[in-house]
């Protein structure tokens, strides 16, 4: 069962969420709209008052408007930017350290595949460690 949406935070997550649930139920566009707006809450309730009944049941609209509205846009060059200078903090896990080199791969390069991604975020945490031995290692 999926969580109502009320705007109070990112909806690019919950969308991932929503489209992750949508494709197990096997819903078309069309009952993902009517979904969507029968999952929608405070804030992003408001977002149907200037559709009309039509879009309100179309999920690309509605998507498009609640993305506008409540998403947060990763800005690619800031991530680029973070990435270069991304070294693990003395102390941090590794596995706190790994979860920050995807987000900021992740943001870098939006539009690369999956495959390509992945070898930016073992390239940027080999590059990032502390531990010089461990480098070695996983090089």
């Amino acid at each position: 069962m999926l969580e109502r949406f009320a705007g109070t935070a990112d909806y690019n997550a919950y969308r991932i969420q929503f489209l992750h649930h949508a494709a197990l139920m096997g819903w078309d566009d069309v009952t993902k709209g009517s979904q969507l707006s029968s999952l929608l809450s405070g804030k992003a309730f408001d977002v149907l008052r200037y559709m009309q009944p039509h879009q309100m049941q179309d999920f690309a609209v509605l998507d498009g408007a609640l993305q506008r509205r409540f998403g947060v846009q990763t800005d690619a060059n800031a991530c680029k930017a973070r990435l270069k200078s991304l070294k693990q903090k003395p102390g941090q896990a590794l596995a706190a350290y790994a979860t920050e080199v995807e987000d900021a791969v992740r943001g870098a390069f939006t539009s690369y595949p999956e495959e390509l991604l992945q070898h930016q975020m073992v390239s940027a945490f080999i590059e990032g460690l502390t531990d010089s031995t461990m480098a070695l290692l996983l090089v």
